[in-house]
């Protein structure tokens, strides 16, 4: 199993807002989903992996973020997805 960030549109907004790296992100979503969708097409894994994409709730991953320290950078949503997977799917 393999998570990717997946954000809603009516969200977009406010993550350019708040994250510190927003500066990286598209300006929009439309442009953020059109990139999304084409990595997720090229990170066609195979047989044995699935892609699972995991929506980012904004107030609970900023609540994530302050419980373990982290700026609400690419680093952290990183983690929070691993984390997020692992609960979904646990070994």
């Amino acid at each position: 199993m393999l998570g990717i960030a997946w954000y809603r549109e009516a969200d977009w907004p406010r993550i350019k807002a708040l994250f510190p790296n927003a500066g990286d992100l598209p300006d929009t979503y439309a442009e953020w989903l059109k990139t999304a969708e084409a990595t997720v097409k090229r990170l066609n894994v195979g047989p044995d992996v699935t892609l699972e994409p995991v929506i980012i709730d904004l107030n609970d991953f900023l609540g994530w973020c302050m419980v373990h320290g982290h700026q609400p950078d690419s680093k952290a949503r990183t983690e929070y997805v691993v984390e997020i997977i692992g609960r979904k799917f646990p070994s």
